[in-house]
């Protein structure tokens, strides 16, 4: 006689209470395993076509950016990307071929359009170095923001133009004096 039959219990009986188990503790047999996917072919390399200029066409390119012309349009015209038609007008791309080399963007005219005239700059360092004025005191006279005035005073920036340069002062901040 087996253990379930002296507990009175049927082996269909156990069955039932052994599916009712699993249901109620979350334990379900687990589903049969999916066959193995067949394994795909590989994709066949990707091809970019490089499209290469003439020196002619470059020529053109750089032409009508220098004159003015929208990136985009010389770029829709040629059929290539923006980003490729920027690079050849800067002269990055196809630096062989002829054409003007221009600079575009935000900060292209930057040597033309200076803020401060060379006589102010000379004021300045002579301010700074011979009279002993305090750069705030500088960028309030002469109304511009005061880090412009300390990268000019201290020849980080207009290194063309003259006067005397003054070295940057490391900050030493003030002694507490302790009364003992």
């Amino acid at each position: 006689m087996s253990v379930l039959a002296s507990l009175g219990l049927s082996p269909e009986r156990v069955r039932v209470m052994l599916a009712a188990t699993a249901v109620s503790t979350g334990n379900l047999p687990t589903k049969p395993s999916k066959p193995p996917k067949a394994e795909k072919p590989p994709k066949p390399p990707k091809v970019y076509v490089v499209k290469r200029f003439s020196d002619a066409q470059i020529q053109a390119m750089r032409e009508r950016v220098a004159r003015g012309d929208r990136l985009a349009a010389v770029a829709f015209d040629f059929n290539t990307s923006i980003p490729l038609v920027c690079r050849i007008a800067r002269g990055n791309s196809y630096k062989h071929a002829p054409g003007p080399i221009t600079r575009r963007g935000a900060h292209a005219n930057k040597t033309s359009q200076r803020m401060v005239a060379p006589d102010v700059v000379l004021r300045m360092r002579l301010n700074a170095t011979i009279g002993n004025v305090r750069l705030a005191d500088i960028a309030r006279a002469e109304r511009l923001p005061f880090p412009t005035v300390a990268l000019i005073v201290h020849g980080k920036t207009y290194i063309d133009c003259p006067g005397p340069i003054m070295k940057p002062r490391r900050y030493t901040p003030p002694k507490i004096q302790t009364h003992e």
